[in-house]
């Protein structure tokens, strides 16, 4: 008998268990000391791509012999779950900022719309346009301080907003008006007031980066009266309204984010409507 046909005879040593191996993707041949995970492990860490078509096949065949959810079907599954859950977020978001009648003004009574309100993408007007016949009577503007008569929310925001609405509204007027330091004859006297804030929810926001894209957006309303600034008489008025959509992403993150974004665009309309 040869020395290799005996040594087949012999008792063979029981093998040592191999160690595993820590690898962020399970592949048996990869691993230096050849250790193999469970086979419904390796079939669902390893990426199908990876596989060959008849591998894949085998794989399975042997998960649905065992009754474990398939490669295919978890990715289903997961996939389902994420849209559903984009759906039902997206009933909740894209929120419409409606206008607002705070009695902050005078009369509503004259306002007319600027629009037929057909394009939901465009901010809500409506306003008491100025004669340019009485405009040229005036040789300055004055700008009250804003008031912000929105509840709900905390000093910080606050002073932030009226800090944007005073900011833009000397910018806007101060482009075709002088700005004076007091009302009197021929000052045309602007009064401004934030009347409403749609909040956007930054925790869900923050929850829907991670899926697809941050939904619950925030909005602005606002009026404004422009006056005689020694009668008191009304020569213009609006009330606006607005949101953000898909624009102003860092104002997702930020209950009154979008708010501030959106302010400036009412000053400038403010501007507008009393430009010479």
């Amino acid at each position: 008998m040869s020395s290799r046909a005996f040594a087949r005879t012999l008792p063979r040593a029981p093998r040592a268990p191999a160690e595993p191996c820590f690898s962020s993707v399970v592949i048996a041949s990869s691993c230096p000391l050849r250790g193999r995970a469970p086979r419904s492990e390796r079939s669902l860490t390893k990426p199908s791509g990876l596989y060959s078509r008849p591998t894949r096949r085998y794989m399975q065949a042997g998960q649905a012999m065992r009754g474990e959810p398939m490669v295919s079907e978890v990715r289903y599954r997961l996939g389902s779950a994420a849209l559903w859950l984009s759906v039902a977020v997206a009933a909740a978001g894209c929120a419409t900022q409606a206008s607002t009648q705070s009695g902050f003004l005078r009369d509503y009574s004259s306002l007319r719309p600027s629009s037929d309100g057909s394009d939901k993408m465009k901010a809500r007007i409506a306003l008491q346009a100025p004669e340019a016949a009485v405009l040229a009577r005036y040789r300055g503007a004055y700008l009250d301080p804003v008031v912000i008569t929105v509840s709900g929310l905390d000093a910080e925001q606050t002073t932030a907003l009226a800090e944007v609405m005073n900011r833009s509204l000397a910018e806007e007027v101060g482009k075709t008006w002088p700005l004076v330091g007091s009302p009197g004859p021929g000052v045309l006297r602007v009064r401004t007031a934030v009347t409403g804030v749609t909040k956007a929810n930054v925790a869900l926001n923050v929850a829907m980066t991670a899926v697809a894209t941050p939904l619950s957006n925030g909005g602005a309303a606002a009026e404004a009266e422009v006056v005689d600034g020694q009668t008191g008489r009304r020569v213009a008025a609006l009330t606006w309204a607005d949101e953000k959509r898909f624009s102003g992403q860092l104002g997702f993150y930020s209950e009154t984010g979008h708010a501030r974004d959106l302010l400036p665009e009412f000053a400038a309309e403010v501007g507008r409507i009393i430009a010479r």
